[in-house]
């Protein structure tokens, strides 16, 4: 019997299958992680802008206490909602829902939206002596809502 040092071509060429399939199975694994992560980073930056909107307005209704709303003063296109929040100390704060430059705009500040989403379904009102916005915030086939709720 002889002693072989060496690989034989089947072996060789197995070996190399075996790390060809593995090497598949690890890209798309990768690629499928990539997506995962992505859109992870979006609804998180989705939640985050949704978040930062309410809590901004949210503190002005509570800590200046809104007394009533007004309509804004001026012409605006269809797709932008207005209102102007009037506090107790008679202090005013324009806000004001672009639904087609897709931003929100809060005593003078502009919040642009995250360019993932588009903005829809806008209802500013005060039904019952009760302030209402609502906005919905579409991403691929989820919607998120922003709403805010007070009482007058």
């Amino acid at each position: 019997m002889k002693n072989e040092k060496g690989s034989t071509l089947v072996e060789t060429v197995m070996t190399l299958s075996m790390l060809m399939i593995i090497m598949l199975s690890m890209t798309t694994l990768i690629i499928s992680l990539k997506k995962t992560d992505k859109r992870a980073k979006e609804t998180k930056e989705i939640t985050e802008y949704k978040n930062s909107i309410s809590r901004i307005i949210n503190d002005d209704l509570i800590l200046l206490k809104l007394k009533d709303t007004e309509t804004c003063q001026g012409t605006h296109e269809d797709y932008v909602y207005c209102t102007t929040l009037v506090f107790e100390d008679d202090s005013k704060k324009e806000l004001i829902v672009d639904t087609g430059m897709n931003f929100i705009k809060y005593d003078n500040i502009k919040y642009k939206a995250p360019t993932t989403i588009k903005m829809s379904d806008v209802t500013i009102d005060k039904e019952n002596n009760i302030f209402t916005l609502s906005t919905n915030m579409k991403y691929q086939k989820k919607t998120y809502n922003l709403k805010i709720v007070y009482p007058l």
